[in-house]
C-alpha cells in the first residue's frame, strides 16, 4: 500500500504538491473508474482525511463536492471535521443521498448536526434524526431552516423534546408547513404557558388569564386555517367536532375574522351537508338560510340573527379593506 509521506517532514512546496495530489484524488474519485482503481483511490482518500494539514483535507472536500459515490466513512470523517472542512460539504454538497445524510445525522457530533440542520431542502428522515438526536442549537436551527421538511412526527418529537423552550417553539411556530394537528397541539402549549406568566407576573385570576390565554390561542388557529388546504382543513374539522370542540362560539369566531372558507367546512362537517350547499345557503345571506344551517349543524337556532349579523359585519369589512 502507498504511504503518503507525513506533513511534518514536508517542505511547503511539498505540502503544496500534497495539496494539489488531495485535489486530484478527489476529482478522481468523483468520476469514472475501474473497481481497481477505485481502491486504490480511496486507499489514499483516507490518509488525506487523517492528514494534519488544514489545507489538504479541505482540497480534497471541496473536490469531492460533485462525488456521487464516496463511501459513507469518509462523508462522516468530512463531516466531523473542522468547519472550514465540513461546512461547504455539508451545505453545499448536492450529490449526498438520503441514507448518507440520515447516517451523518445520526452518527456525528453535535457541532455537525448544528450544520446540517441548515442545509437546503432537508429530506424528513434527517429532519427526524435531527429532532430525535440534536440538543438545543441543532433543533433551533431545523425549525429556522424554511426549506427543510418538517412532518407531523418531527414536530412531536420536538414539542415533547423541547416543551418550555420557548426560542425551539416560536421559530416552530413561525413555519409555514405546520400540519393543523401540530398546530393546535403547539398553541395549546403556547396557550398555557401564557396563562401561567399572567397569574404569576399580574397576580391575575386564573380564570381571566385562561380567558386571555385562550384568545391568544384561538388568533394562532385562525392564522393557520387560512393557510391550510381544503384537505387539511375538513380534516382538522372532523377532529375538532370528535374533541366536542367545534361548537358555536368558535364557528362564529370564524365568521368574525372574515374566514368563511373555515365557516363553510364547519357547518359542512358538523352538519353532513355538501360543502356547496352550504355555500349556496351562505350567499343566500338571508336569516333563514342561517337558521338552516344552524339547525342541520346541531347549533341554536335561536342564535341564527347573531350569527346574520356577524357575517353582514365581516362582509363589509372585507369590501372596505
Amino acid at each position: 500500500m502507498f504511504q503518503l509521506p507525513p506533513d511534518s517532514k514536508l517542505s511547503e512546496q511539498d505540502r503544496e504538491v500534497k495539496i494539489d495530489i488531495a485535489r486530484k484524488i478527489g476529482l478522481f474519485l468523483s468520476g469514472e473508474q475501474s473497481a481497481a482503481e477505485r481502491e486504490v483511490a480511496e486507499d489514499l482518500a483516507r490518509q488525506l482525511l487523517e492528514d494534519s494539514s488544514l489545507e489538504v483535507r479541505k482540497a480534497f472536500s471541496s473536490a469531492v463536492l460533485e462525488c456521487q459515490f464516496l463511501p459513507q466513512e469518509m462523508a462522516k470523517a468530512i463531516a466531523n471535521d473542522l468547519d472550514e472542512v465540513s461546512k461547504p460539504f455539508l451545505l453545499d454538497n448536492a450529490t449526498l443521498d438520503l441514507g448518507t445524510l440520515e447516517y451523518i445525522a445520526r452518527e456525528c457530533h453535535e457541532s455537525t448536526r448544528e450544520i446540517l440542520a441548515l442545509r437546503d431542502n432537508l429530506p424528513e428522515p434527517v429532519s427526524y434524526a435531527i429532532a430525535e438526536l440534536g440538543q438545543e442549537v441543532a433543533v433551533e436551527n431545523l425549525m429556522s431552516n424554511k426549506t427543510a421538511e418538517v412532518s407531523e412526527r418531527v414536530c412531536v418529537n420536538v414539542t415533547d423534546r423541547f416543551p418550555e423552550n420557548e426560542k425551539i417553539l416560536n421559530k416552530m411556530a413561525e413555519r409555514d408547513d405546520l400540519p393543523l394537528t401540530v398546530i393546535e397541539v403547539l398553541v395549546k402549549r403556547i396557550s398555557e404557558e401564557i396563562i401561567a406568566k399572567l397569574t404569576k407576573r399580574y397576580g391575575m385570576g386564573e380564570d381571566y388569564a385562561a380567558y386571555l390565554g385562550g384568545e391568544a390561542e384561538l388568533k394562532v388557529m385562525q392564522s393557520a386555517l387560512k393557510k391550510s388546504s381544503d384537505s387539511e382543513l375538513k380534516s382538522f374539522m372532523k377532529i375538532q367536532v370528535a374533541k366536542n370542540k367545534l361548537e358555536g362560539p368558535v364557528i362564529l369566531q370564524m365568521l368574525k375574522s372574515g374566514d368563511f372558507r373555515a365557516f363553510k367546512y364547519a357547518i359542512a362537517v358538523r352538519s353532513n351537508l355538501d360543502y356547496g350547499d352550504i355555500k349556496s345557503l351562505l350567499m343566500d345571506g338571508t336569516l333563514g338560510a342561517f337558521r338552516v344551517m344552524l339547525q342541520k349543524a346541531g347549533l341554536n337556532e335561536r342564535m341564527a340573527r347573531f350569527f346574520l349579523s356577524t357575517y353582514e359585519e365581516a362582509v363589509r369589512k372585507k369590501d372596505a379593506a
